[in-house]
């Protein structure tokens, strides 16, 4: 009942969610009509549901006697429109409502169950939005029932709105009747198969659209373990407790022989059988359907994994109709690994024995997990059959470099790497510290260009399979030691897809005079592949990459053609070779050598090209992926040597499936505002867009019309071919490298868990080996889930996310976290997860019609997710460091940096000091915390004074407040200006609240004095041509901002009696450079905690008499100035000194004047959330 429950429920949001069909019974139907499914009916649900033609009609009652139901399946005829009527027992003239009719009525079904939905009600009066009724009839199998019972199973009613994107609108009323027409081939009960089946069809359908999908394949694996154990249990497994002595099982037709010390502890074992059908996508995958057959159950030994200490023989009794011979066998022993689960299949027929006579196979094994036997139909090799299977085929990547020989090494090194293509084209595996080339660059290797021709481009390798390589060196080189040019390699997809496969290759110098490594490599595969790859340290057009910095990325040869200002035609020409940059650049250098004759030279060539900004010619990976998509599809339409009609049908429709989405992103990505990214996808034609923008010509545009509009296969196909050229040059255009901008912090607490981020960076990569957007799908929801939990400060909606994630509610995740991509580029990445999103249904429902293409396009998507994902501090705080004065030369700074254990966010700036006048600078922070965004700096109020109230001034305890303050003389009024300035305003209104009570209330500073926002004021008095250097800090809720330097004070700690005091270095701060942690803060802890818990509300970093401790070298040691760093305590500062030398001794004299200046650390926000608060879970 459960079960029936669980579905009924479930395939009503299917049916709710799915479009209205048209109706295949008119209002002027004559005669009985029922219910049809709409299209195909591969189930035969429209003959089935014939047998209730004729039927009367149900009277239903609910458990509590509160409502009569009327319910007939079909039409009796014209003017027969009703099919449900409810009407209410507790008032005896009530009228009847209608709750269903057979206009649109829906039917659907499957093995042994009937889904019947009936449109078009009486629309709710205080419910349900005022909706229309809806009527399910669920029926269920019962052989030589012809009549059946109907019973109500429930009236639902949520109290949801229309448009609640996390709890849908659901109103139905829904039937149950057993009945002898829902029954198919072999009628029963509700058969696994069908619950499988209908169960499928909820993970799909309800998963999506009701935004509850769960990790589909760990449920399908979940629901194919429980079904087949409940037709058939005690035939089909068969368990045992194994211990020292030995046992015996067995289970239909097979039996195992455990023999004495296979084990050593007690293990509980289990055979179970499973039907070959389940097993037969691993044969139709790898196009082996018509060359093995299964000749008998899989047999799945559990627990998986389990080793024996002695050999376990199984007896298996085989399907005697389908084997011939015993040559023909093939035993396979199929090992899960990984956390996908994938089967490794191994040939194990040599531990095999087959008995012709009794037709059965012994075979031994070692360890537990799958036995599948096959018969070979054809004379494929068993290799084959096993490398075939075993994993699906990819392609792969070729790089070589090169490294010259160093003294403690006689000889120069060649290294070869083999990498799948899909991990080589992500900059984000390629270029990770791990990866095989880049350990290979820290070594000193450098990478040489190479030009790969593939004989067959669709002929790709697979796990395990044997490739020959052979390296053929020019007269330069020969092989070190003797060794040979060709050796074999075997195939290790795990490697390959993740690090890369390295082989080294020692070299000797033949020519001492000229060294130029180059030469050719030679790879054979097993299954037809051939790939001849060129390589050379001289070669022209790899010079160009390589001074351009773009190796073999796909870039913008026309940009180069118009900066070698080549003539108009010649750019043309370079732009119809569409297949690859290679062939644009032969072109390209050979115009430009016959242009420059002679004088030709390489530096010429360099010098031109070095004037080209990235932003000119740079393509973005994304951009790069869609060119890639593009040239594959129009090399396979252009190597066509036939024209088969069902070929071009699938080519046509591939060519507008791949045309409209590089479209539609050409126009997200072309959008540079926030508005313009909106409206960017809210029309159909993107052609029109991108025309209307410039980017793609009036003529492009009505070709492109004309193609998607013409139903003739070969005019798309060849309209195709002709506008590829255009449009992948448009593509280089609009996916230009952008400028980094600083961008406004978004208040993005990301990830900062660096092993959660190696887990779902090795998931996506494994969905992209294993060609699964199911895994793709689970990993955008993973990510999305821990970003909704880091950035959640509402306790109450934990349950919420937590249910989001779960269900992986992707819709929901991006709705929540929308506010966080607020950049260009970070809203053009919400659009395409928005896109993704609203595909998840079909998607789901046909994983075959989104593979290849889309299925790159969303790995994209999902690696720039996991970027954007990463903790960076920038998100949450960034510096900003003012010169008005335009007296500084080369500002640089280094990324901002995050201690972690401190909570403090830093960063650094180094400059040159152009002028001999005194430099200063103004600091802020702009910090996104709260929901807000806060400009931190300082504040400053200035009050004027008659001079006969210095005194009173001079000797307030303004350090309790805490402020600094200057105090100035007007020359004229002979009044004193006093400048109050603190980083926190409430402190300087309490200095001014005290001033006021100390002078008796007379002047009203309260009321009259203005207390102003301003920068942090940085002063620095180094010689001109300094380098100069400070680092900004902030600790995370202070409310402040901090400096760290040893050259620069803060302006209010400067006068014209202690400038000149100041010892200025001009030595480079190399410890603050080098380090990305923060500085030691000067002064030690017990001094702070002392002051602290003696109430004086400050912290010192230099005190009247003070020994410095010596350090271990004679470089410059920084005096570490901390504003408002610390909280709840005050920084005092009492000078500025950098001291150098072993044993240095420091004085330093306090200032007798009232002119003491200290600035305060801010107060604590206890609470405000900690970053990192709250550890990341794992979700399973």
């Amino acid at each position: 009942m459960a079960i029936f429950l669980l579905v009924m429920k479930a395939i009503l949001l299917w049916l709710g969610l799915c479009t209205r069909f048209l109706s295949v019974l008119s209002k002027e139907t004559e005669g009985p009509s029922c219910p049809q499914h709409q299209k195909t009916d591969p189930n035969d649900v429209n003959e089935r549901i014939m047998k209730f033609l004729g039927q009367k009609v149900y009277l239903v009652e609910d458990e509590k006697g509160e409502y009569t139901y009327k319910v007939s399946i079909c039409s009796e005829g014209k003017g027969d429109t009703q099919a449900i009527q409810q009407r209410s027992k507790k008032q005896e003239e009530a009228n009847w409502v209608l709750v269903g009719t057979y206009e649109n009525a829906h039917v659907t079904g499957g093995t042994d169950w009937l889904m019947i939905k009936y449109f078009h009600g009486n629309k709710y009066t205080s419910h349900c939005h005022n909706l229309e009724r809806i009527g399910i009839v669920l029926v269920t199998c019962d052989p030589g029932v012809e009549r059946g019972t109907m019973r109500i199973i429930e009236e639902y009613r949520n109290a949801s709105s229309l448009k609640d994107p996390v709890d849908p609108l659901e109103c139905y009323y829904l039937f149950e009747l057993n009945n002898d027409a829902a029954c198919t081939v072999k009628p029963k009960h509700l058969s696994p198969g069908s619950i499988m089946l209908i169960m499928m069809d909820v993970i799909i359908c309800v998963g999506v659209q009701s935004r509850v999908l769960q990790d589909t394949s760990e449920i399908i694996h979940s629901i194919t373990t429980v079904l087949c154990k409940t037709e058939d249990s005690k035939d089909t497994t068969a368990s045992k407790i194994v211990t020292g002595k030995g046992a015996t099982l067995s289970v239909k037709g097979v039996n195992m022989i455990c023999p004495p010390g296979a084990v050593e502890d007690t293990v509980s074992i289990r055979l179970t059988l499973e039907e070959p059908y389940r097993y037969c996508y691993l044969t139709g995958r790898c196009g082996l359907l018509n060359d093995v057959s299964f000749v008998a159950p899989i047999v799945n030994c559990q627990p998986n994994g389990q080793k024996f200490e002695k050999y376990v023989t199984l007896e298996v009794k085989l399907n005697g109709k389908r084997v011939k011979s015993d040559s023909d066998l093939l035993v396979l022993h199929g090992t899960r690994t990984g956390q996908s689960q994938i089967i490794n299949w191994e040939d194990i027929t040599n531990e095999s024995k087959f008995d012709l006579q009794t037709k059965k196979l012994e075979v031994r094994i070692n360890q537990f997990s799958l036995i599948a036997v096959l018969a070979r139909l054809t004379l494929v090799r068993t290799k084959e059959i096993v490398t075939r299977l075993n994993l699906m085929p990819f392609k792969y990547n070729l790089s070589v470099l090169f490294k010259l020989n160093q003294q403690q090494s006689p000889f120069d090194e060649l290294a070869l790497v083999f990498m799948s293509q899909d991990t080589y084209q992500e900059e984000y595996y390629r270029d990770h510290e791990d990866s095989a080339i880049m350990r290979l660059k820290k070594d000193g290797f450098e990478e040489l260009p190479i030009d790969s021709k593939n004989a067959q481009e669709s002929i790709c390798i697979y796990n395990k399979e044997i490739i020959t390589i052979s390296v053929q060196l020019g007269e330069d080189y020969k092989p070190a030691n003797n060794q040979q040019e060709c050796f074999e390699v075997v195939v290790d997809s795990c490697a390959w897809w993740n690090t890369g496969h390295v082989i080294k290759l020692p070299l000797q110098v033949c020519n001492t005079n000229s060294k130029i490594v180059c030469g050719k490599i030679l790879v054979k595969g097993e299954f037809g592949l051939v790939r001849e790859s060129k390589f050379c340290e001289q070669d022209l057009c790899g010079y160009v990459r390589h001074v351009l910095g773009v190796k073999r990325a796909i870039f913008d040869v026309k940009a180069v053609a118009q900066k070698l200002e080549l003539p108009a035609e010649t750019q043309r020409q370079v732009l119809t070779c569409w297949r690859s940059e290679k062939k644009q650049l032969e072109l390209l250098l050979l115009q430009w050598m016959e242009k420059h004759g002679d004088a030709a030279s390489p530096n010429d060539l360099k010098n031109a090209l070095e004037e080209l900004e990235p932003e000119e010619y740079k393509v973005k990976e994304r951009g790069q992926m869609h060119i890639d998509h593009l040239r594959e599809l129009a090399g396979k339409i252009a190597g066509l040597q036939h024209q088969d009609s069902d070929v071009m049908k699938y080519f046509h429709c591939e060519v507008e499936k791949l045309c409209c989405a590089v479209l539609r992103d050409c126009c997200i990505e072309n959008a540079t505002s926030e508005e313009e990214v909106e409206s960017a996808i809210q029309t159909e034609n993107f052609a029109s867009v991108l025309v209307m923008k410039k980017r793609l010509s009036e003529s492009f545009g009505k070709k492109c019309k004309r193609m998607f509009s013409s139903q003739e296969d070969e005019f798309v196909t060849s309209c195709f071919l002709c506008i590829v050229s255009e449009l992948i040059q448009a593509i280089k255009e609009i996916f230009r490298e952008e400028k980094i901008i600083q961008r406004t912090p978004s208040g993005l607490r990301g990830v900062t868990e660096e092993a959660t981020l190696q887990k779902i960076t090795s998931g996506i990569r494994d969905a992209a080996h294993d060609k699964s957007i199911f895994k793709l799908f689970t990993e955008v929801c993973h990510i999305l889930e821990i970003l909704c939990r880091n950035n959640n400060d509402d306790r109450q909606r934990e349950s919420l996310i937590q249910s989001w994630g779960s269900g992986a509610y992707m819709a929901g995740m991006l709705y929540f976290l929308e506010r966080f991509f607020q950049c260009t580029e970070a809203r053009r990445l919400y659009k395409r997860l928005e896109y993704f999103s609203l595909l998840t249904r079909d998607i789901m429902s046909n994983t075959t019609a989104y593979e290849g293409s889309f299925l790159r396009d969303f790995h994209n998507v999902a690696v720039s997710l996991l970027k954007f994902a990463k903790f960076d501090p920038s998100h949450l705080v960034q510096f900003e460091l003012k010169d008005p004065t335009n007296s500084i030369n080369n500002q640089t700074k280094d990324d901002i940096k995050y201690d972690m254990s401190k909570e403090i966010f830093s960063q650094l700036f180094w400059m040159i000091k152009k002028r001999e006048e005194n430099l200063q600078l103004e600091a802020t922070a702009h910090v996104h915390i709260g929901g807000q965004l806060l400009t931190l700096g300082a504040f400053e109020a200035m009050v004027i004074l008659p001079e006969s109230y210095s005194e009173v001034f001079e000797n307030a305890p303004i350090a309790y407040f805490p402020v600094s303050f200057k105090s100035e003389t007007d020359g004229e009024s002979s009044n004193l200006r006093v400048t109050l300035y603190s980083t926190q305003k409430d402190n300087i209104g309490n200095a001014l609240e005290y001033l006021q009570n100390a002078l008796d209330g007379q002047l009203g500073l309260l009321n009259q004095t203005e207390i102003k926002e301003t920068s942090l004021k940085l002063l620095n008095v180094a010689k001109a041509g300094t380098d100069v250097r400070l680092r900004l800090t902030h600790r995370w809720g202070s409310g402040t901002i901090g400096v760290e330097s040893n050259t620069f004070v803060p302006l209010e700690y400067s006068s014209p009696e202690t400038e000149s005091d100041l010892e200025i270095t001009d030595e480079p701060d190399q410890q603050a450079v080098g380090e990305s942690s923060l500085l030691p803060v000067a002064g030690t802890s017990e001094y702070i905690a002392d002051n602290h818990n003696r109430g004086n509300n400050f912290m010192t970093t230099g005190l009247s008499s003070a020994e410095l401790i010596p350090s271990s070298t004679s470089t410059t040691r920084p005096t570490v100035i901390n504003v408002n760093n610390y909280i709840n305590h005050t920084v005092n500062m009492e000078g500025h000194v950098c001291v150098a030398g072993e044993n240095p001794n420091l004085n330093v004299q306090s200032p007798s004047s009232a002119a003491q200046r200290f600035l305060e650390a801010g107060p604590g926000a206890a609470t405000n959330r900690s970053i990192t608060a709250g550890a990341i879970e794992e979700i399973e």
